[in-house]
């Protein structure tokens, strides 16, 4: 009896530092879920000043790659480096004669994370880092007074949040967080007209992925 209560303290002392590497390592992942893009627009141009507002509530898919390490028993630190595509589009009169459509493209993302082991199997994250997301644009003058035109342009960012990541097993694994993104103005500009676009970003993404 006392043998066996030894071998079973033994595994038990064993088992707890390999329980806190199970989310070392390089990982990759395939993500989707919830994207909603605010935008606000300032238009002005010889004859009006107008804005205008829109949230767009939409689906979200892409992949990441990242790499984690324990710094000590039960907590990680890690980086990681993803994109993320959308199928977010709108279009919103201005005023009464311009018609603004904006569609959200790319957005690639790098950052940081840490996490705290709260079960065997389960890790609490925060993450930041830095956001670069694409839009197009097509601005229309429906009287015809002004050129009509269209431009794409990314603009900087940064964002944060957190989540909860389960493992499946020695490799497997899935997770669900919330990312918030603030982008920076983004500048259009023809020969007739400025438009100044500032938007953000909400996420609510689900991911499956290898580690290895």
């Amino acid at each position: 009896m006392k043998v066996l209560l030894s071998v079973s303290v033994a595994m038990v002392a064993l088992a707890t530092p390999a329980a806190a590497q199970d989310f070392d390592g390089f990982r990759v992942e395939a993500r989707g879920g919830y994207d909603s893009i605010t935008l606000d627009a300032e238009y002005d141009d010889a004859l009006t000043s107008a804005s205008a507002d829109n949230n767009e509530d939409g689906f979200g898919f892409g992949a990441e790659l990242g790499y984690d390490f324990a710094v000590s028993p039960g907590f990680i630190l890690g980086g990681y480096l993803g994109i993320d595509f959308s199928d977010s589009d709108f279009c919103n009169s201005i005023d009464e004669v311009e018609e603004l459509c904006l569609e959200a493209r790319q957005n690639i993302y790098i950052g940081a994370r840490g996490g705290v082991q709260v079960a065997p199997s389960t890790l609490v994250y925060g993450k930041f880092g830095y956001s670069n997301g694409d839009v197009d644009l097509e601005l229309d003058d429906l009287e015809d007074i002004i050129e009509d035109f269209d431009d794409s342009g990314s603009r900087d960012g940064w964002h944060f949040g957190a989540g909860v990541e389960q493992n499946f097993g020695p490799m497997f694994y899935g997770k669900l967080e919330y990312v918030y993104t603030i982008y920076s103005d983004l500048d259009f500009a023809s020969p007739d007209a400025t438009l100044v676009i500032d938007g953000n970003r909400s996420q609510i993404m689900a991911g499956l992925g290898l580690r290895f």
